[in-house]
């Protein structure tokens, strides 16, 4: 009699085992841990290039501008000391605006200044970068605010305010993540020129004019190309088109300041000019003074209008004259910095 002998098989249990499923979850860590610098920088990348393409657009329409009435529009517009008559300016026809010679704002002392100021560039472009919505709307009989002014006190109203409120998407650089939810800075400005802080006022074609030495660090140059009640030409640009800014990132505007309200000064894209006997702010402008992209002092509201600023690794965007957009590494030295932020220096920088 054969007895046939029975093999049982224990059967291995279905799944990963503790350590297979570790070892997997490893592996995935060490993937991620390599592909997300490289979307990270592929989205900085993108984000790069959008900000070029804003300035770009920026540039054809101030170049367009320039083409219709054969200057540049005003930096800023200050209507100047109430007893010294306001220069003459029609809005809607800037040909008729003689700009140039007004310094009767530079030794203003009055406390409450800063609702007389007029448009800035970014508001005379608005045509020129298919926003003319926008701009038939203002109201040009009243002023426009300087700057996000809730909590400190002033009560801005009316049509203007309510549209000084709104998104420009242009105006903003994707990179500057502190400029959104339903706070919309401008992250470009004018170059107003460059050089070092003068505590002195000086003439229009100086080096910087401000109210007093007390505000030293919140100068406001006049020998750039987009300066307060400014008017100039291609011709102006003696220096070169091709090595002159015409306007430069300054992500600085979004939140400039340690105190006071929070995120004050907020520049906005309509934002305009405010001065005292401490304090000037000159709207979306900005100068060639520090060095790209550093932070000078604790209190950053002392320098936010003089250098250019980005969120950028490595230097910042900027549009030169001849309409050509370049990013500016932090590497550039800060004499030749300076030197392209004046039309007319006498000092041709053969820029790369």
């Amino acid at each position: 009699m054969r007895f046939r002998a029975t093999i049982f098989h224990r059967r291995k249990p279905a799944g990963f085992t503790l350590i297979e499923l570790l070892v997997v979850i490893a592996i995935i860590a060490i993937l991620i841990a390599l592909l997300l610098p490289a979307i990270q920088q592929a989205r900085e990348a993108a984000r790069r290039t959008q900000c070029k393409s804003n300035l770009k657009q920026i540039g054809i329409a101030l170049h367009n501008y320039h083409s219709q009435f054969k200057k540049f529009p005003p930096g800023v517009i200050d209507l100047g000391d109430p007893s010294t008559p306001a220069p003459k300016f029609d809005p809607k026809d800037p040909s008729t605006y003689k700009g140039g010679s007004n310094e009767a704002w530079v030794n203003n002392t009055s406390s409450s200044q800063h609702q007389l100021g007029g448009a800035p560039w970014s508001v005379h472009i608005l045509p020129f970068i298919d926003q003319a919505v926008i701009y038939d709307q203002l109201d040009w009989s009243k002023s426009f605010g300087s700057y996000d002014e809730e909590g400190l006190g002033t009560s801005l109203s009316g049509v203007n305010y309510d549209l000084y409120q709104l998104n420009v998407e242009i105006y903003r650089c994707p990179s500057n993540f502190r400029n959104g939810d339903g706070e919309y800075s401008i992250d470009y400005g004018g170059c107003m020129g460059g050089g070092t802080i003068a505590n002195d006022p000086v003439t229009q074609d100086g080096a910087a004019i401000h109210g007093t030495s007390s505000t030293a660090n919140r100068a406001v140059f006049a020998n750039g190309m987009l300066t307060v009640n400014s008017n100039f030409r291609f011709r102006d640009c003696k220096d070169g088109a091709s090595s002159t800014f015409l306007v430069g990132e300054n992500a600085r505007f979004a939140v400039a300041g340690t105190g006071g309200a929070a995120g004050w000064p907020f520049i906005r894209w309509s934002s305009s000019i405010r001065r005292d006997d401490t304090t000037i702010m000159p709207g979306p402008l900005t100068a060639a003074v520090y060095p790209i992209n550093t932070e000078i002092s604790s209190s950053r509201f002392n320098h936010t209008f003089n250098t250019f600023y980005s969120e950028h690794e490595g230097g910042v965007h900027a549009l030169l004259v001849d309409g050509s957009t370049h990013f500016v590494a932090e590497s550039l030295s800060v004499g030749q910095f300076r030197l392209m932020g004046q039309r007319a220096d006498g000092n041709v920088i053969d820029f790369p």
